[in-house]
């Protein structure tokens, strides 16, 4: 795990990880929450797989832009999040 350095936002839930947590509540309000108490970069879990939430301009702008093609984006998660992040950026490969 190359990402275990980065804090979690709560101890995960076997298999669910935090989508409960997601699910039960307003998704940003969590993920501000999480970004306040453990820092700019959060990791979290849902279903088995890993998700780092970035919360600041400089990282956000080496991910989505700089650094984009080492960051590779898996279709099948974003279709998870489809209702929340839409067709846009933060979706788009390239």
């Amino acid at each position: 795990w190359r990402c275990r350095h980065i804090p979690c936002g709560e101890p995960p839930l076997p298999i669910l990880g935090h989508a409960l947590t997601l699910m039960k509540g307003n998704v940003f309000r969590t993920f501000m929450d999480w970004s306040r108490k453990h820092g700019d970069l959060v990791r979290f879990h849902a279903f088995g797989t890993v998700y780092i939430l970035c919360n600041n301009t400089t990282d956000a702008k080496r991910v989505l832009g700089t650094n984009m093609n080492s960051y590779k984006k898996d279709p099948s998660t974003y279709s998870v999040f489809s209702c929340l992040l839409g067709n846009g950026l933060i979706t788009s490969e390239g």
